[in-house]
């Protein structure tokens, strides 16, 4: 009997040994890893954005459509306007946004309120382009834009178009003389 346990035990310390053996006890994977590098964006104003000359007393706002450059409202005479071009120059086919000021004062003695209106152009402009094609639609927000790839000249560059519409802040006459500000668009990859 007493050897009939041993061989029991023998047996089964066996029995538990090579199932232990057939089991799994360790196992690997591969992970891939990725990067796409893009090249630094570069982001430069071409050309301000030029009212030109307009009324001192605005019953209308003056207004510049980024998109083609027409103007309405209150200037005086034939006006004569530039829409502001800032260019970005990155990686082809990369979408990127764009974060642009909702107002900019503008400032002589009384402040006159600047609210911009952005488009862009897959179009390399330059400082005194007179005609170009927009690629999207006027907006007053921060949006978003592809730069420049197989659709036009693979070169990664845009150019943001700036225009908008000017309204004063104080009742009756502005004073009169040159008004100036500045704000900061900023571009990044998404």
């Amino acid at each position: 009997m007493k050897r009939s346990i041993s061989l029991l035990s023998a047996l089964a310390f066996v029995l538990v040994l090579s199932g232990s053996s057939f089991a799994q006890t360790s196992d690997n994977a591969t992970i891939d890893a990725a990067a796409e590098v893009v090249a630094d964006l570069t982001v430069t104003q071409l050309q301000g954005v030029d009212f030109g000359i307009i009324q001192q007393n605005l019953a209308t706002d003056p207004t510049i459509d980024p998109s083609d450059g027409s103007t309405s409202g209150d200037f005086n005479g034939t006006p004569s306007v530039q829409v502001g071009f800032v260019s970005v120059d990155g990686t082809s086919d990369q979408s990127v946004l764009v974060t642009v000021p909702g107002t900019i004062t503008l400032s002589n003695g009384d402040n006159i309120t600047f609210t911009p209106s952005y488009n862009y152009t897959l179009e390399n402009l330059a400082a005194g382009a007179s005609s170009w094609t927009a690629a999207g639609s006027n907006t007053t927000a921060n949006f978003s834009m592809t730069l420049d790839g197989a659709a036009n000249n693979d070169d990664g560059v845009n150019t943001i178009l700036v225009g908008g519409s000017l309204s004063e802040s104080v009742s009756g006459d502005l004073t009169s003389g040159s008004y100036t500000g500045s704000a900061t668009i900023s571009v990044d990859y998404q």
